[in-house]
Protein backbone atom coordinates (compact mmCIF):
# COMPACT_ATOMS: atom_id res chain seq x y z
CA UNK A 1 0.00 0.00 0.00
CA UNK A 2 1.31 3.49 -1.45
CA UNK A 3 1.57 6.18 1.36
CA UNK A 4 0.08 9.24 0.47
CA UNK A 5 3.46 11.11 -0.14
CA UNK A 6 4.39 8.53 -2.36
CA UNK A 7 1.00 8.54 -4.68
CA UNK A 8 1.12 12.66 -4.65
CA UNK A 9 -2.08 12.88 -4.66
CA UNK A 10 -4.85 12.58 -1.61
CA UNK A 11 -7.86 14.23 -0.44
CA UNK A 12 -7.09 17.11 2.31
CA UNK A 13 -9.20 19.80 3.65
CA UNK A 14 -7.62 23.10 3.26
CA UNK A 15 -8.23 26.91 4.21
CA UNK A 16 -9.33 27.26 0.54
CA UNK A 17 -12.61 24.84 1.23
CA UNK A 18 -11.29 22.44 -1.56
CA UNK A 19 -10.33 19.04 -1.02
CA UNK A 20 -8.68 17.58 -3.72
CA UNK A 21 -4.80 18.22 -3.81
CA UNK A 22 -1.66 17.42 -5.06
CA UNK A 23 2.14 17.94 -4.42
CA UNK A 24 3.85 19.95 -6.84
CA UNK A 25 7.05 21.30 -7.34
CA UNK A 26 9.01 25.07 -7.86
CA UNK A 27 12.83 25.36 -8.43
CA UNK A 28 14.44 27.96 -6.12
CA UNK A 29 17.32 30.05 -6.95
CA UNK A 30 19.99 27.17 -6.45
CA UNK A 31 17.61 24.95 -9.18
CA UNK A 32 16.31 22.68 -6.44
CA UNK A 33 13.19 21.76 -6.26
CA UNK A 34 10.87 22.63 -3.22
CA UNK A 35 7.25 20.74 -2.64
CA UNK A 36 4.26 21.64 -1.90
CA UNK A 37 0.68 21.44 -1.78
CA UNK A 38 -1.77 22.71 -4.51
CA UNK A 39 -5.38 22.50 -4.54
CA UNK A 40 -6.76 21.11 -8.22
CA UNK A 41 -10.10 22.99 -7.62
CA UNK A 42 -8.25 26.33 -7.31
CA UNK A 43 -5.09 26.10 -7.52
CA UNK A 44 -3.83 27.90 -4.32
CA UNK A 45 -0.68 26.72 -2.70
CA UNK A 46 -1.01 26.17 0.67
CA UNK A 47 0.37 24.62 3.37
CA UNK A 48 4.56 24.36 4.56
CA UNK A 49 6.97 23.17 2.46
CA UNK A 50 7.40 19.45 2.54
CA UNK A 51 10.42 16.82 2.33
CA UNK A 52 11.42 15.20 -1.17
CA UNK A 53 8.54 13.15 -1.65
CA UNK A 54 9.69 9.41 -2.61
CA UNK A 55 8.62 7.74 -6.55
CA UNK A 56 6.26 9.30 -8.23
CA UNK A 57 6.37 11.96 -11.51
CA UNK A 58 5.43 15.22 -10.03
CA UNK A 59 4.06 18.58 -11.57
CA UNK A 60 5.35 22.29 -11.50
CA UNK A 61 3.04 24.36 -9.59
CA UNK A 62 0.79 25.72 -11.83
CA UNK A 63 0.90 29.70 -11.49
CA UNK A 64 -1.69 30.31 -13.89
CA UNK A 65 -4.35 28.58 -11.70
CA UNK A 66 -2.80 30.73 -8.60
CA UNK A 67 -3.55 34.02 -10.72
CA UNK A 68 -7.06 32.81 -11.86
CA UNK A 69 -7.96 32.03 -8.28
CA UNK A 70 -6.88 35.35 -7.46
CA UNK A 71 -8.62 36.92 -10.10
CA UNK A 72 -11.46 35.35 -9.22
CA UNK A 73 -11.27 36.36 -5.47
CA UNK A 74 -10.83 39.52 -5.83
CA UNK A 75 -13.88 39.77 -9.04
CA UNK A 76 -15.76 37.86 -6.25
CA UNK A 77 -14.82 40.83 -3.29
CA UNK A 78 -16.12 43.38 -5.73
CA UNK A 79 -19.25 42.03 -6.11
CA UNK A 80 -19.67 41.50 -2.52
CA UNK A 81 -18.32 45.65 -2.09
CA UNK A 82 -21.21 46.33 -4.94
CA UNK A 83 -23.73 44.23 -2.92
CA UNK A 84 -23.44 45.96 0.28
CA UNK A 85 -22.48 50.18 -1.40
CA UNK A 86 -26.18 49.34 -3.23
CA UNK A 87 -28.03 48.09 0.37
CA UNK A 88 -26.22 50.93 1.93
CA UNK A 89 -27.53 53.34 -0.67
CA UNK A 90 -30.96 51.77 -0.89
CA UNK A 91 -31.07 52.19 3.67
CA UNK A 92 -29.93 55.89 3.08
CA UNK A 93 -32.47 56.34 0.66
CA UNK A 94 -34.88 55.54 2.54
CA UNK A 95 -33.75 56.86 5.53
CA UNK A 96 -33.52 60.54 3.72
CA UNK A 97 -36.99 60.27 2.77
CA UNK A 98 -38.90 58.94 5.40
CA UNK A 99 -36.95 59.40 8.94
CA UNK A 100 -38.25 62.82 10.73
CA UNK A 101 -35.03 63.03 12.77
CA UNK A 102 -33.16 63.47 9.09
CA UNK A 103 -35.65 65.89 8.13
CA UNK A 104 -35.09 67.83 11.63
CA UNK A 105 -31.46 67.92 10.96
CA UNK A 106 -31.85 69.26 7.64
CA UNK A 107 -34.09 72.06 7.95
CA UNK A 108 -31.70 73.29 10.56
CA UNK A 109 -28.48 72.76 8.29
CA UNK A 110 -30.18 74.68 5.74
CA UNK A 111 -31.40 77.48 8.04
CA UNK A 112 -27.92 77.66 10.06
CA UNK A 113 -26.03 78.90 6.73
CA UNK A 114 -29.32 81.43 5.15
CA UNK A 115 -29.90 79.26 2.32
CA UNK A 116 -27.35 79.70 1.01
CA UNK A 117 -25.31 77.09 -0.94
CA UNK A 118 -21.76 76.63 0.58
CA UNK A 119 -19.99 75.73 -2.18
CA UNK A 120 -20.30 78.23 -4.70
CA UNK A 121 -22.58 80.91 -2.01
CA UNK A 122 -24.38 82.20 -5.05
CA UNK A 123 -27.11 79.68 -5.32
CA UNK A 124 -29.93 78.51 -3.32
CA UNK A 125 -29.13 75.49 -0.75
CA UNK A 126 -31.11 72.87 -1.45
CA UNK A 127 -29.30 70.22 -0.56
CA UNK A 128 -27.51 68.88 2.68
CA UNK A 129 -24.20 67.20 1.90
CA UNK A 130 -22.23 64.86 3.99
CA UNK A 131 -18.78 65.44 4.77
CA UNK A 132 -17.92 62.37 6.75
CA UNK A 133 -19.91 59.26 5.44
CA UNK A 134 -19.25 57.06 8.34
CA UNK A 135 -21.96 58.89 10.80
CA UNK A 136 -25.19 58.17 8.96
CA UNK A 137 -27.95 57.71 10.87
CA UNK A 138 -26.26 59.52 13.62
CA UNK A 139 -25.46 62.45 12.19
CA UNK A 140 -23.61 65.74 13.72
CA UNK A 141 -24.40 69.42 12.02
CA UNK A 142 -21.08 69.96 11.70
CA UNK A 143 -20.80 67.15 9.16
CA UNK A 144 -23.26 68.42 7.01
CA UNK A 145 -23.03 71.26 4.23
CA UNK A 146 -25.89 72.89 2.77
CA UNK A 147 -25.04 72.85 -1.05
CA UNK A 148 -27.28 73.52 -4.04
CA UNK A 149 -28.39 70.69 -6.56
CA UNK A 150 -25.70 71.47 -9.18
CA UNK A 151 -22.74 71.71 -6.40
CA UNK A 152 -24.03 68.57 -4.54
CA UNK A 153 -23.53 66.73 -8.55
CA UNK A 154 -20.42 68.50 -8.68
CA UNK A 155 -19.33 67.20 -5.40
CA UNK A 156 -20.57 63.26 -6.55
CA UNK A 157 -19.93 63.58 -9.97
CA UNK A 158 -23.28 62.29 -10.77
CA UNK A 159 -26.89 63.21 -10.89
CA UNK A 160 -28.94 62.18 -8.17
CA UNK A 161 -31.85 61.37 -10.18
CA UNK A 162 -33.76 59.33 -7.52
CA UNK A 163 -34.52 62.31 -5.79
CA UNK A 164 -34.57 66.10 -5.75
CA UNK A 165 -34.55 67.96 -2.10
CA UNK A 166 -34.19 65.36 0.37
CA UNK A 167 -31.25 65.95 1.10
Amino acid sequence: MQTLLETGIFIVMTDCRHEKSEIRYLVNASEQRMYRLQCLDCGEVYGKWLPKPRGGDFNPIDNEAAKNRQHNQYENQLKQRKIKQRQRHHDYEEYILSNPQWQTIRKRVLKRCGYICESCLIEQATQVHHLAYDTFFDECAWHLKPVCRNCHQKIHGREFSWIKNAF
